[in-house]
């Protein structure tokens, strides 16, 4: 009776978690091969072993694949979406704390897009039309590969990324495969007790083409060089503000921005707001961004650390804190 509760929980949750993909459907696997095969089983027949929980939407298409333990622990989550023509648009690996570990893009994806032009200037973009953007996070919950397939799975480029202890990014290769020939470096310096930040660019020979950098505004952010400066006082959400900063920084560097043209990079009252999502769902979060794709948002929830990923189609609209909505976009 109890292990029923507790399965007849953990499916409500499930449920709840992917209710707004249309769920018509629950089957139960013992195997990998019984899922290929088809052969199902009764909820009543789940014993001791691990099973497999896959949910099913009106056209019979897996929206979740679960790995479940018998007391319902999830150990490994897969969420299918697809496009309005029924092909599969992404795929999502979560562990079981339901951190995403792995995400599938099927098809147009921006960073793919930006290697392709870099790397293939002279090849036709349709031969990349069906390909396949594969990204690895780490623990954090950052990006740790961008990995980029033909439509028969042939790898062709990667984009790898290292980053300081923090979470600032310390190193971006750009890497012809299947040769392993790196195409671009993008080299971070980050001194966290003068504040200096340099963003050093090289090419396939290893020569600098670039290199652009700053120092943090202290009179902005004062607690930050407190923070930085190996103070254990805090306060706020100082830390989630210098990465969006520094987010910031990397972002204009890249199109060209020149340091010594500006000031300040944020107006003072705008680091104690907090950012707005709303979600579809009609609640709203209030949280410190991180990044916004076509795939999905990162954020911070406003005063925490914990850094979270959340796929775009959950989301209604965007609301930075000076006001302007960045999502979704209108022309």
């Amino acid at each position: 009776m109890q292990m029923n509760f507790i399965r007849s929980l953990t499916l409500l949750a499930l449920v709840a978690g992917i209710s707004a993909q249309g769920v018509s459907t629950i089957k139960y696997f013992h195997s990998e091969d019984d899922l290929l095969r088809g052969i199902a089983m009764k909820s009543s027949a789940i014993s001791h072993d691990p099973y497999i929980q896959v949910m099913y939407n009106s056209n019979g298409q897996m929206i979740s694949k679960s790995r479940v333990e018998f007391d319902g622990e999830i150990l490994l989550e897969t969420i299918f979406e697809y496009a309005e023509d029924g092909s599969l648009r992404r795929k999502s690996e979560r562990d079981g704390k339901g951190n995403v570990i792995k995400m599938y893009v099927y098809g147009a994806e921006e960073m793919s897009e930006t290697f392709i032009g870099f790397a293939f200037p002279q090849r036709p973009f349709s031969e990349f039309q069906d390909r396949i953007t594969i990204y690895s996070f780490d623990v954090s919950g950052d990006v740790t590969e961008y990995l980029f397939k033909s439509v028969d799975n042939h790898p062709f480029g990667a984009v790898r990324l290292s980053y300081f202890e923090g979470g600032l990014p310390s190193e971006e290769r750009w890497i012809l495969l299947p040769e392993e020939r790196t195409m671009r470096l993008f080299d971070y310096d980050y001194d966290p007790i003068s504040r200096n930040y340099a963003l050093t660019e090289y090419d396939s020979t290893g020569t600098k083409i670039s290199q652009v950098g700053l120092v943090l505004p202290t009179k902005y952010i004062p607690e930050l060089y407190e923070l930085l400066s190996g103070s254990e006082s805090r306060s706020g959400n100082v830390l989630e503000e210098s990465d969006e900063i520094l987010d910031d920084i990397h972002s204009r560097l890249s199109k060209g921005w020149n340091p010594s043209d500006e000031g300040a990079l944020l107006e003072i009252g705008v680091l104690s707001s907090p950012d707005l999502i709303y979600l579809t769902d009609g609640e709203t979060l209030e949280v410190t961004l991180v990044e916004v794709t076509k795939e999905f948002v990162r954020f911070m929830f406003f005063g925490e650390n914990e850094l979270i990923t959340m796929p775009i189609t959950k989301v209604q609209e965007i609301e930075r804190r000076d006001g302007k909505i960045i999502y979704p976009v209108i022309y």
